[in-house]
């Protein structure tokens, strides 16, 4: 069997910095005007699905898809930076984003990210899963997962928001998925229980990944957010990670190719006087 698995994540539909379709209409009937880097985020958003479609032609196959957490965004942190203040708009926003993708994807799951920005319980992804009929949680239920184990042409994944552990410098980085590999392989010996072969983690907003041959292998996704007041806050300023998504080409149990797909946004230039 061959699948291909795309994983997106953080894609923070209602921040200002994240995610939009242009010209999405609000339910007080306003349409939204892009700025700039969202039209430029939205370019490459389709370009990502454009490639995959070029995978999954290729290869003749299903083409899976995980949007691995905080897909919307009602960040309760503060107001200055959303889109829209009505919850209603946000699910919906997540959904027409996703709407790009509608071409690709055979079967699609929804993990929950940080309740401070999809509510709480994760209810917006909940909401929004149920929306876009997405594979759900027949044990719980839901329409959406907290954590997603699953079976992927034979290739076992543990898929989840939240990482246990994480670096946000950039010695630090490839450390904490060092930090993770080991910290599931102990927790799989404890439990008397195979690891899983690959541990996708989100959240900490930056690519990083195990060494070639490490097992279990783990990769924290990029996002599809620029950079927040938070993180300008945090001192990453034109450091921010740029976004994307990943892709896994699993033939009969073995991953036959993978790799990130990832968007470098230009420096900006240094302003001179003779830039006025």
């Amino acid at each position: 069997m061959t699948v291909l698995l795309a994983v997106v994540a953080d894609l923070h539909c209602n921040s200002t910095v994240g995610l939009c379709p242009p010209g999405f209409v609000k339910d007080s009937g306003d349409g939204i005007l892009l700025s700039p880097v969202g039209a430029a985020l939205w370019k490459s958003w389709l370009d990502y699905w454009k490639r995959i479609g070029k995978l999954k032609a290729k290869h003749q196959c299903e083409c899976w898809v995980v949007v691995n957490g905080d897909a919307c965004d009602m960040n309760t942190h503060g107001g200055a930076g959303l889109r829209s203040h009505v919850r209603a708009d946000v699910p919906k926003m997540a959904a027409e984003t996703l709407e790009a993708a509608a071409g690709v994807i055979d079967r699609v799951f929804v993990v929950r990210g940080t309740e401070a920005h999809s509510g709480g319980e994760g209810e917006m992804e909940e909401s929004l899963a149920a929306d876009i009929g997405a594979t759900g949680n027949d044990a719980m239920g839901t329409s959406s997962w907290w954590h997603l184990p699953i079976d992927v042409g034979g290739v076992r994944f543990s898929i989840a928001h939240h990482p246990q552990t994480a670096g946000w410098m950039p010695h630090t980085k490839r450390m904490a998925a060092l930090r993770q590999s080991n910290i599931v392989a102990l927790d799989a010996e404890e439990h008397n229980t195979l690891p899983a072969d690959v541990y996708i983690r989100s959240h900490t907003h930056y690519f990083a990944k195990t060494p070639p041959g490490m097992r279990p292998m783990v990769v924290y996704t990029p996002p599809w957010q620029l950079a927040t007041a938070f993180s300008h806050r945090k001192g990453h300023n034109d450091y921010v990670d740029p976004p994307g998504g990943l892709w896994f080409l699993c033939v009969d149990g073995a991953i036959a190719e993978w790799d990130v797909i990832r968007y470098w946004p230009k420096r900006r230039a240094y302003w001179t006087a003779s830039s006025e």
